[in-house]
C-alpha cells in the first residue's frame, strides 16, 4: 500500500516516494487561509505523529524609501515608501527600482 499525506485532513497522493523522503503536491485551495495546518503520512495502516507547518498571510513590505535619510532639525519633507502593501485580496509586489506606485484599499 502506496504512503498518503494528511494535510490537514485532506488525503494527498505523493509524486515522489524515495528512502525516507516524500513529496506531494499542496493544491492551492488548501492554502487559502493563514494558520497552522497539521500534517501527517498513513502507510500500512499506521500514521505517523503530527507535525504543524504553518501558513502565513501576506505581510506588507517596503522596499525604499525615498528620501533615504534626512538632516535632524531640517525642514518638513515628504517621505516616499515604495514596496508591497498587499494584504487581504493584493498581491505582494516588490519595486526594484524608484517609481510611483499607488496600492487601492478596496
Amino acid at each position: 500500500m502506496s504512503p498518503t499525506v494528511n494535510w490537514g485532513g485532506s488525503q494527498l497522493t505523493p509524486t515522489t516516494i524515495s528512502g525516507e523522503q516524500l513529496t506531494v503536491l499542496i493544491p492551492a485551495n488548501l492554502v487559502t487561509s493563514a494558520g497552522p495546518v497539521n500534517v501527517t503520512v498513513q502507510s500500512g495502516g499506521v500514521t505517523s505523529n503530527s507535525l504543524p507547518f504553518l501558513v502565513t498571510g501576506p505581510q506588507p513590505a517596503v522596499g525604499l524609501l525615498d528620501p533615504p535619510e534626512v538632516i535632524a532639525g531640517g525642514p518638513q519633507f515628504t517621505l516616499n515608501v515604495y514596496g508591497g502593501f498587499g494584504a487581504g485580496d493584493f498581491a505582494l509586489q516588490m519595486v526594484v527600482a524608484p517609481e510611483l506606485q499607488s496600492f487601492p484599499t478596496t
